[in-house]
């Protein structure tokens, strides 16, 4: 096996274990950092490399995101990524004992009565507050 599929298989189940995507870019972040730890004769494994590229994410995203608000802060995402944030918030309230989602209410709250007279008496009594 050839030291790239090496590496790109340490660093993908590095990724996973943190939470972080595999992308180019954190492929090539884990590498840096790789090479830099080795220049330095540091010895540093690839779970700590990536616990060190999911923090650098979180900390450039907090940086440029704590700055928009409202609808601004919204259009910074895309539909999809909104939704996904939507459902995870979602799930993560049902697991904590949240209610489900409340149904749309129909728009007869009671059955109306039948002839005109039961209709009358349910108005007064409505009224009357009984």
């Amino acid at each position: 096996m050839n030291q790239m599929k090496v590496f790109d298989e340490v660093f993908t189940k590095a990724l996973a274990t943190q939470g972080v995507p595999k992308t180019a870019y954190t492929i090539q972040r884990m590498a840096t950092l790789t090479i830099a730890a080795n220049k330095k004769g540091l010895p540093i494994d690839s779970a700590k490399i990536a616990s060190l590229v999911r923090e650098d994410y979180q900390r450039e995203h907090n940086s440029l995101l704590e700055g928009l608000e409202g609808d601004d802060l919204l259009n910074f995402f895309s539909k999809d990524v909104l939704k996904r944030i939507s459902k995870a918030q979602v799930k993560n309230y049902r697991a904590k004992g949240g209610a489900a989602p409340v149904s749309k209410p129909s728009s007869k709250t009671a059955e109306a009565p039948a002839n005109p007279v039961d209709a009358w008496k349910a108005f007064k009594n409505k009224n009357r507050g009984y």
